[in-house]
């Protein structure tokens, strides 16, 4: 827990949050296009499957 908060409270510059917001939004955007293709090509309607997918990427390369 303590490894918890060190991390929280570590100041970050403004370049890396903004690259992290990029980020956050063209994954979040993939997401929403990959699940529109699913659903008018091949008729598949899991949104929340293409949104975790997203996170979990996202997650993985924001482990520094």
């Amino acid at each position: 827990m303590q490894r918890l908060w060190a991390i929280v409270d570590q100041q970050e510059t403004a370049s890396d949050w903004r690259w992290n917001l990029l980020q956050g939004v063209g994954f979040g955007s993939a997401a929403l296009v990959a699940t529109a293709v699913g659903r008018h090509l091949f008729g598949i309607d899991l949104p929340f499957t293409f949104a975790l997918a997203a996170i979990a990427i996202g997650a993985v390369l924001g482990v520094r």
